[in-house]
């Protein structure tokens, strides 16, 4: 899946006031109360079942990867490990159930929401608009199909609506339904610089005679990196590969689709099989490219699936087999073997790393001694560097993006904290690989907005202090959890 993209909410205002709902269902949380059936051994596909639907080590895999980045370089023992798989595996549980809550109360993502999402997420734009063909690539180059992609995106947009469905039915205050009205009426704008790591310190900086010296006087240190990061240098075996796929549904039995993808199996050779794969293949997303998959690793795919990419030989046919979604025959174009630098040769590449990241850090910390020290300095700094602010122009803080910068808490938080007396954030953001300063041009207000009770630091504080849609959101997962089916194939998870 294209994990880059950051998860847009429906009201970007509730972020700040202390209500992160979809931290609960996506992030890294703890929950209490939760006690699931451990006596499931799972069918070595899943490593849950929530009232019957299976959570996929593929889909596990992706979501523990992003929680060990989340923990930000912190070497982690067995039981740490152990601990974080139980917080991703409960996540996804929770992810799951409230999904189903949602789709059995009716509630659906409609072209028009989901177009409109996706027209919003800043890396598949180009010039600032919504570009298919970059849309189409990236997703390709994930090796993700837009069904399966959008399937993932409808899902994330149907638990924002229950977010916001648990946000509207906190009225008992009567504080939020009138302070939202309010909030929608505020416009900020902000000038920021926004330069990527690479801009602030780039490889012409550090010569070889640098990286040299780093190697000779840091050895234990480049040592150490080399042993802690056994992944950074380490290709997995990979395969790139084509499938025809028969689908099995309630209306599509077993046996029918095993006799029809028995048939394509006997029309299919390997120079015809991207042929067959667009006139028969039921996957919507590889249809149109002939099968092709694109080049994956382990934990990409079913595990079925995996078990015959990696044991078929490149340039081979596979006999029809079958993974959770019905039958394919698979061809395998080319395999790539596992292949792990040594440690001579990655010294150069650690050194290089290590020296940026110092380099980096003093970067930064120079920029925080200017800032600290007021706009006259920036400015001059500014000057010095050639660099120039950038404008967002005015937009809603309830509004789902701040444009030009997409979804951006860290900076909106920032923005936030400014006003007319002290208007430059006196610290550096940095946020996926990129450094951002932040500095607020202004605040509008309608004059409805200035008739109302508050002034804006009260308005501002009440609204971070509502907690009130949080409690309703957690009693109601509670009873779901309490009336589910949950499964966890604890055997699976402790031998991973």
């Amino acid at each position: 899946m294209f994990e880059g993209i950051t998860k847009k909410r429906k009201n970007r205002a509730f972020n700040y006031a202390g209500w992160g709902l979809l931290a609960i269902v996506c992030g890294i949380f703890i929950f209490t109360g939760y006690s699931p059936n451990l006596d499931f051994a799972g069918n070595g596909s899943a490593v849950a079942d929530v009232n019957g639907e299976l959570i996929t080590f593929s889909e596990f895999s992706r979501f523990y990867e992003r929680a060990q980045e989340q923990t930000e370089g912190k070497k982690l023992n067995s039981e740490d490990r152990q601990k974080l798989k139980r917080q991703v595996v409960e996540n996804l549980v929770n992810r799951a159930l409230i999904i189903q809550a949602a789709k059995k109360q009716g509630i659906a993502v409609s072209p028009k929401e989901m177009a409109d999402y996706l027209m919003q997420i800043p890396q598949f734009q180009e010039n600032g608009k919504f570009s298919l063909l970059r849309y189409k690539q990236l997703l390709k180059g994930q090796g993700m199909s837009e069904a399966r992609f959008e399937e993932k995106i409808a899902e994330d947009l149907l638990l924002q609506k229950m977010n916001a469905f648990y946000m509207r039915s906190a009225k008992e205050d009567k504080f939020l339904q009138t302070q939202e009205d309010l909030l929608a009426q505020v416009k900020m704008n902000v000038q920021f610089v926004a330069k990527s790591k690479s801009d602030v310190v780039s490889d012409s900086e550090i010569a070889d005679t640098d990286i040299s010296k780093f190697i000779k006087d840091n050895g234990a240190k480049v040592d150490a990196y080399y042993k802690d990061h056994p992944k950074d240098f380490t290709q997995e075996e990979q395969v790139e590969a084509q499938h025809i796929l028969v689908k099995t549904s309630e209306t599509v039995k077993d046996d029918q689709a095993l006799a029809k993808i028995k048939k394509i199996f006997a029309e299919t050779t390997v120079a015809n099989f991207a042929a067959q794969a667009k006139k028969y293949s039921e996957d919507p997303g590889s249809k149109e490219r002939g099968g092709e998959l694109g080049l994956f690793g382990r934990g990409r795919m079913a595990p079925e699936f995996e078990e015959v990419a990696f044991t078929l030989d490149a340039g081979k046919v596979s006999a029809p087999f079958k993974t959770p979604f019905g039958y394919h025959i698979m061809k395998v174009s080319k395999k790539t073997a596992k292949k792990t630098q040594t440690l001579e040769e990655a010294k150069p590449l650690i050194a290089r790393k290590l020296l940026k990241e110092e380099k980096m850090a003093s970067a930064v910390k120079d920029l925080k001694a200017v800032l600290a020290q007021g706009p006259e300095a920036v400015q001059k700094m500014m000057e010095q560097k050639g660099w120039t602010w950038d404008e967002t122009g005015p937009f809603s803080i309830s509004d789902m993006s701040i444009p030009k910068l997409g979804e951006n808490d860290q900076v909106l938080d920032a923005a936030l904290s400014l006003n007319e007396k002290n208007p430059i954030y006196k610290d550096v953001i940095e946020r996926n690989g990129a450094i951002y300063l932040v500095k607020l041009k202004g605040i509008e207000t309608s004059k409805e907005t200035t008739k109302g009770p508050l002034n804006q630091a009260d308005f501002l504080r009440q609204l971070m202090g509502q907690q009130k849609s949080y409690e309703l959101f957690q009693n109601w997962l509670d009873h779901l959890k309490k009336n589910a089916s949950i499964n966890i194939n604890n055997q699976a998870l402790s031998t991973m």
